[in-house]
């Protein structure tokens, strides 16, 4: 993956386990019930943010 990304290709990743995430991850979308309820760069991101966003808690919805 690394080296497909060094050479400018998106890699979707889809993971439930947060230190995968954290140790691959540039930018993290969390999903609840099919739609994107947080997005984050890899140095926002933190634990509580993601389990937060993933149980639909409405604050860290994106505008629009």
């Amino acid at each position: 993956m690394n080296r497909l990304v060094a050479n400018g290709v998106a890699v979707v990743m889809v993971s439930s386990e947060l230190l995968e995430i954290f140790g691959i991850s540039h930018r993290i979308l969390v999903l609840h019930e099919g739609e994107i309820t947080g997005e984050f760069t890899r140095a926002e991101a933190t634990s509580e943010k993601i389990m937060l966003a993933a149980t639909g808690n409405a604050s860290l919805r994106r505008p629009g």
